[in-house]
């Protein structure tokens, strides 16, 4: 439903800036494409997840310890779901820093049992090192 109100926000930015329909809906169809094959990826990805993992030891693990950095990292650390969720940031770009960032989370939940025991300057470390620059990528006005 938010991607569809985000069409209907670019397809009204795109006809502010053009009188020809043909021009405004191929330049939307440009512009959200990458996004809404990205929404889409999600949806399939969530659909497994809610089906294999959500029980899965691992995966509330390493749910507990994304929650856990959120709270320890605040505008450090961002989590795919915070930024579907939360922002406007384009759904491509979203989905590549949930890429990054749930590889750090997998990284530190090796060894742990818990998310208490991730040591949280090593996790401050693998984020400015590899989350910060994805971030950086993001554009100004994201709201988060």
């Amino acid at each position: 439903m938010n991607c569809g109100f985000e069409d209907c926000v670019v397809l009204d930015e795109v006809l502010a800036r053009t009188r020809s329909l043909a021009t405004a809906f191929a330049e939307v169809a440009r512009l959200r494409k990458p996004n809404a094959d990205a929404i889409a990826d999600m949806a399939v990805e969530n659909f497994v997840e809610m089906r294999d993992t959500v029980a899965d030891p691992r995966f509330l693990l390493e749910k507990a310890i994304e929650r856990r950095l959120l709270n320890a990292l605040p505008g450090e650390f961002l989590s795919r779901y915070a930024l579907v969720t939360f922002s406007r940031v384009p759904y491509r770009q979203a989905y590549e820093v949930g890429r990054v960032a749930s590889g750090i989370v997998s990284e530190l939940a090796s060894g742990v049992s818990s998310a208490e025991e991730v040591d949280l300057e090593r996790a401050r470390s693998l984020v400015r090192k590899r989350l910060a620059p994805v971030l950086a990528e993001l554009p100004p006005r994201a709201d988060v």
